[in-house]
């Protein structure tokens, strides 16, 4: 069996018919629709993913003990960063919290590890940013 899985794009099945082992992202990619009510539009998810793949090589690279997802909405690309283990936790901040953020948050809970790992601050960026990377940079973001 062949398994297939484009930028973005839920998984696909040789044409043998047999289903291929489920990767992370095809997991994540179920998740969003368990339950039979979609959390998140595919479109948001694809772009999601793309910039998650156009960075991660990077993002390995860097310090990786939190990401801040800035103007993060629903919160997507910095849970796929957690999810993938590029870091522990992430920190969402976003003027105002998208309606499906607590169930993205909820439908992705086991690919998540601790609890704790996402955090959502609602405030403006300039008000939020300053504060969460000097309490992140002090390593008083720990503690939380």
């Amino acid at each position: 069996t062949v398994h297939v899985e484009r930028l973005g794009e839920g998984p696909e099945t040789s044409h043998q018919g047999q289903s291929a082992p489920e990767t992370l992202r095809s997991r994540m990619w179920h998740a969003l629709s368990s339950g039979g009510r979609k959390v998140l539009k595919s479109k948001e998810m694809r772009e999601a993913c793309a910039f998650y793949d156009s960075v991660r090589r990077d993002a390995r690279r860097c310090s990786r003990s939190v990401v801040v997802d800035v103007c993060g909405g629903h919160g997507a690309l910095g849970m796929l960063f957690v999810a993938n283990g590029l870091a522990p936790k992430t920190i969402i901040i976003d003027q105002r919290r998208p309606a499906n953020h607590s169930a993205l948050a909820q439908a992705w809970r086991p690919f998540l590890g601790s609890e704790d790992a996402v955090t959502y601050i609602e405030a403006p960026l300039r008000e939020a940013l300053p504060g969460c990377l000097a309490t992140e940079l002090t390593g008083a973001g720990d503690s939380r």
